[in-house]
């Protein structure tokens, strides 16, 4: 009997950590967009880890048998972490991706810059200094003709 009543508390904890995963997987999603296939391929990928993921403690825990009290604990806890934590959860890790995503583009438009005036200097042509010298052979290219 104890080992049963565990089974179903974990299975609880079990939803609650599937539940967070997809809530990081939505806030991603909210963050940068995505086209509709790869939303599938991130679907997909998620079930397919979390079904491995409770068969291997389905096997741990109960020698692989399946209880029906697992599947009501899953859904209690995935039930308990949507009603209390997902929107706090939601908004705090969307917060923290959209500052990354800041963080990430100050770095890209001052490093742009940084590594276009360095690579200048050694010789090599980068980003703009590139469009600008192919606009300009295609003028010139134009003019001899």
């Amino acid at each position: 009997m104890l080992t049963e009543t565990l089974f179903f508390l974990s299975s609880i904890v079990y939803g609650v950590q599937l539940f967070l995963v997809y809530d990081v997987i939505r806030s991603f999603r909210r963050t940068w967009r995505h086209k509709k296939i790869l939303i599938a391929i991130e679907d997909i990928s998620f079930w397919i880890a979390a079904s491995i993921f409770l068969f291997i403690r389905v096997y741990k825990w109960n020698n692989g048998f399946l209880r029906w009290f697992f599947f009501v604990g899953i859904g209690l806890g995935t039930l308990l972490y949507y009603v209390v934590f997902s929107p706090y959860v939601l908004k705090f890790v969307c917060f923290l991706l959209k500052w990354l995503k800041m963080c990430i583009s100050w770095v890209n438009i001052l490093g742009k810059g940084a590594a276009t005036r360095i690579l200048g200097v050694l010789g090599i042509k980068y980003g703009e200094n590139v469009k600008q010298e192919e606009a300009q052979n295609t003028k010139q290219g134009n003019e001899t003709e």
